[in-house]
């Protein structure tokens, strides 16, 4: 009767052991699978980075050729404004015209690669040179009232346009400040680019 009683134990060890044997396999598969799991997650949100950096880049490339496209063309609009301060050539105006409309164009035209702020300031640029247009022409109409005029005229008009030149300097001064805002922004922004590719 004891031999039977240490069998029956031998036995139920054996099963027992057998049994935890088989959840520690099992608890080792799940863990094993469970790392798979994860790593297999890991790949993915890996490969997920590496497309956004890709796009990332394109995009920061794309942007680049823009802004500096749309430098070269505030600089080419700045210089011809600079050229009317120097003179009020009536012959000027339309080609001034013209090329601040290019230059809102370009701006509307690229929109998507804008950074809003920038827009906001490209945006209160173009507007800088509209007013310092508009200045320009009256300043030209008071100069043809000059010449043409008679002394008290000419007193009245020698005073407008006086003031005319000083909200031209004004607005000069402006844009010039505007100019250079908006290429300081971009190359900080390039810079911190570069930094983090």
């Amino acid at each position: 009767s004891d031999s039977c009683v240490c069998e029956k134990y031998l036995q139920f060890y054996n099963r027992f052991s057998v049994y935890k044997m088989m959840n520690r396999g099992e608890v080792l598969l799940l863990s094993i699978m469970s790392i798979d799991s994860s790593f297999i997650k890991l790949e993915n949100t890996k490969n997920e980075l590496e497309k956004a950096k890709s796009q990332f880049l394109r995009y920061s490339e794309k942007q680049f050729e823009l802004y500096n496209d749309l430098w070269k063309v505030l600089l080419y609009t700045k210089r011809q404004a600079d050229l009317l301060w120097q003179k009020a050539d009536p012959n000027q105006i339309p080609s001034f015209s013209e090329q601040i409309r290019l230059t809102r164009n370009a701006i509307s035209d690229n929109l998507l690669l804008i950074e809003e702020e920038h827009y906001e300031k490209l945006i209160q640029l173009i507007e800088q040179f509209e007013q310092f247009q508009f200045g320009k022409l009256k300043l030209i109409d008071i100069r043809i009232q000059i010449e043409g005029g008679e002394q008290v005229q000419q007193i009245i008009s020698k005073a407008d346009a006086q003031n005319t030149i000083n909200k031209n300097r004004r607005t000069k001064e402006k844009y010039d400040k505007l100019i250079m805002d908006i290429g300081k922004d971009e190359a900080v922004r390039l810079d911190h680019t570069q930094q983090h590719t």
